[in-house]
């Protein structure tokens, strides 16, 4: 049986979902990540994609056997000089034991307009949890040299039904 997963950006501070892009004028690198389909890395124009602003808390909602689920992150560099990221991206102290990064970017040096990507994945247990990940990248961006993000994983274990779920702010694991 295969999992069943939905994912849903959501800013904290004000409940804005699917933020569009910030910057109208862009000077040096800028970095923007986007949660991505395997269709997109194959095609980008046939693919799916969401943006997903450095800062911002997602939610999950996982129903699944323990089956893993990779969640593929497209860094894309929106500026007009290179964007370079510290090798590696890391998930931060406190990040739960069911999460890893599977794949790391295939270029640390990303030129403007170009992009490259990496894999979380999620190996939940079929037992109801709740976990979170923070995931972390360092770069030259100017306004962004630190680029964070938490993924939180309910686990339904096979109950069924859920819905996207509040919580906290940030909080502990990227401060």
């Amino acid at each position: 049986m295969l999992g069943i997963f939905s994912l849903v950006s959501f800013n904290k501070a004000n409940g804005i979902t699917n933020v569009g892009l910030k910057h109208a004028d862009i000077n040096g690198p800028e970095i923007s990540l986007l949660y991505v389909d395997q269709a997109y890395l194959d095609n980008p124009t046939q693919g799916t994609s969401e943006l997903w602003p450095c800062g911002f808390e997602y939610s999950t909602n996982y129903q699944g056997d323990g089956v893993a689920e990779d969640i593929i992150v497209v860094i894309k560099n929106e500026g007009d000089a290179t964007l370079e990221i510290e090798n590696p991206i890391f998930l931060a102290p406190g990040t739960g034991s069911s999460f890893s990064i599977t794949q790391f970017p295939a270029t640390y040096s990303i030129p403007a307009g170009g992009m490259t990507h990496f894999v979380v994945r999620y190996t939940g247990p079929a037992i109801f949890s709740v976990e979170q990940a923070g995931i972390v990248i360092n770069s030259n961006d100017d306004d962004e040299g630190l680029c964070g993000f938490l993924i939180n994983f309910k686990g339904l274990g096979g109950v069924g039904g859920g819905g996207i779920g509040g919580g906290g702010g940030l909080g502990g694991l990227l401060s």
